[in-house]
């Protein structure tokens, strides 16, 4: 038996990327276009990328969504901290 431990004997825990996630502000990945690897791409071949309209109107449909989910989960927060605010500030003037 060597005293050399495999890579997987000295791995993290599973919980482990998903408590890394959550400090990240979310747990959930935001969906994904093929845009960024079109327009790289298109740079690296020295050719201006063209997409469709119908791929521009998802695109933009696609990030509208996204900055809306960002927005309700900060003010989803924001209600949060201001509910532990008012809840300790009641403790501390009875």
């Amino acid at each position: 038996m060597s005293s050399i431990a495999s890579p997987r004997e000295t791995s993290t825990p599973a919980a482990a990327p998903a408590a890394a996630a959550g400090e990240r502000g979310g747990g959930e990945r935001p969906a994904t276009t093929d845009a960024v690897a079109r327009r790289m791409i298109s740079a690296a071949l020295g050719v201006r990328a063209k997409s469709t309209k119908e791929q521009r109107e998802y695109d933009v449909a696609v990030k509208a969504t996204e900055r809306k989910k960002r927005e309700e989960e900060r003010e989803r927060s924001r209600l949060e901290e201001e509910e532990r605010e008012r809840v300790r500030r009641g403790i501390w003037e009875d």
